[in-house]
């Protein structure tokens, strides 16, 4: 038995860029002798052990992992950060975000001294040389220099000024937005873009997108679309959810493999966006990102903190209806939706304008409830004039739905909105491409 002179004391504490963070610390043998959850409101823990030496794993709620092993001697202090520091300079951002698996690769591939050493562009100075209502962004050649870069940039910029209507070289990208019409029943163009601030480099751009409620009208009530168009490839689409705290859209680019036959052919190629939506605000995007498959793959191994995040924002929906529809998949994803079912069905109720929300307000009249076929048979055919769902968990959830044989009256008109909300997914499906949590396709026009 250790006396306390022969006890030694470890510290443990999470980064400031991570909301919640498991941590186990295991003795010789990996026998596990602690278990924790750090959060915001506590981002440390000590615990009095004997000297020797130790095992320390966290994992995130995006799924990376880390491991590391720290020695203590008797009446020693020690103290250790799970995962690191925080970064706050945008191409250290970027690093944190490839880290997370949030950044999509670039074929450019900069160095971190390189990367540094080119200045950024502010999205309103492209803005500027771009159509309206959309954002070209100007893909450069082959990099040799930084100076190089900072004079092409310079020049692609000035040669230009803003023209009402669309003119795209033929290696630019246009970046355009889109809002659901529930009148018309399709997406109509719309000016979300022109409220975005961020940065362009060479090797990425980031978009940043305004809270909802600082938007007004149907912007505000409404689902959103991103559009990506290249001269020579197919237009691609992704769901843009709009935060109470912003969301913001990182781009890259990559060269399309299926179009490359020989080494030789790689500069002749366009390359084509690959792109990833985040969250501004960390706890929600931890929920969020989740969702994509890289989160625990041991549901037991989730902590009371995170279900704590999850259920508070689910409670508190009015204050940002899209993240408590994530922290809602997210509960039934880990199987804890049960003891809230009167906040879900409250969340369907007081936003119709949100597909995803009547679709988990469905699921939860089946899953929670009984005798609410009817009530569900409601929602599901509300999604018609809704929109698309923009989370891929509300998608699963919808085609399983209306697949099943409810025992209810249908009234015509619901059971023709259900009819047609199946057709339409079947022609949606045809087009997905991989958006991670998100509703993306591609088309060609």
């Amino acid at each position: 038995m250790n006396t306390p002179s022969r006890q030694a004391t470890l510290t443990l504490y999470k980064p400031e860029t991570l909301p919640f963070q498991e941590v186990h610390v295991y003795r010789e043998g990996m026998r596990l002798i602690a278990r924790e959850t750090l959060t915001e409101a506590r981002p440390e823990f000590t615990l009095k052990v004997a000297p020797g030496r130790y095992l320390v794993t966290g994992m995130t709620p995006s799924g990376s992992r880390v491991r590391e092993t720290v020695e203590v001697s008797a009446g020693q202090q020690k103290e250790l950060g799970v995962h690191g520091e925080g970064r706050s300079s945008p191409h250290e951002w970027l690093s944190e975000m490839t880290e997370r698996q949030l950044l999509p690769e670039s074929d450019i591939a900069l160095s971190a001294a390189f990367a540094h050493g080119i200045p950024t562009r502010s999205v309103e100075t492209l803005r500027g040389a771009s159509p309206m209502a959309s954002f070209s962004l100007p893909i450069l050649d082959r990099l040799n220099t930084t100076r190089q870069v900072a004079e092409d940039i310079d020049r692609l910029v000035q040669r230009r000024s803003r023209p009402s209507s669309r003119t795209l070289r033929n290696s630019d990208v246009s970046i355009r937005s889109y809002v659901w019409s529930r009148e018309k029943l399709r997406w109509l163009r719309s000016e979300l873009i022109d409220r975005a601030q961020g940065e362009y480099s060479p090797d990425f751009t980031r978009l940043v997108f305004p809270s909802r409620w600082s938007l007004n009208g149907d912007l505000a009530e409404s689902i959103h679309l991103i559009g990506a168009f290249q001269p020579g490839l197919a237009a691609r689409y992704l769901a843009l959810p709009l935060f109470s705290e912003g969301s913001q859209l990182v781009m890259s680019l990559q060269f399309d493999p299926d179009r490359i036959e020989k080494a030789d052919d790689i500069e002749t190629q366009p390359r084509m966006v690959s792109w990833r939506i985040a969250a501004q605000d960390p706890e929600v995007d931890a929920l969020l990102q989740s969702l994509t498959g890289r989160a625990f793959g041991d549901r037991h191994a989730l902590g009371e903190g995170a279900l704590a995040v999850a259920d508070r924002r689910l409670r508190d929906k009015r204050q940002d209806p899209v993240a408590a529809v994530v922290a809602g998949f997210f509960l039934l994803q880990y199987r804890e939706l049960d003891r809230r079912a009167q906040w879900v069905k409250n969340l369907a109720n007081w936003f119709p304008w949100s597909p995803d929300a009547l679709v988990l307000g469905a699921w939860g009249s089946l899953l929670f409830s009984r005798g609410e076929e009817a009530d569900a048979r409601s929602r599901m055919a509300a999604v018609y004039r809704a929109g698309p769902p923009q989370l891929q968990p509300a998608r699963r959830i919808l085609r399983d739905l209306l697949s099943l044989e409810l025992e209810d009256e249908v009234a015509a008109p619901r059971a023709g909105d259900l009819s047609k909300l199946w057709k339409r997914l079947g022609r949606e499906s045809r087009r997905e491409v991989q958006g991670g949590p998100f509703y993306s396709f591609s088309r060609r026009h």
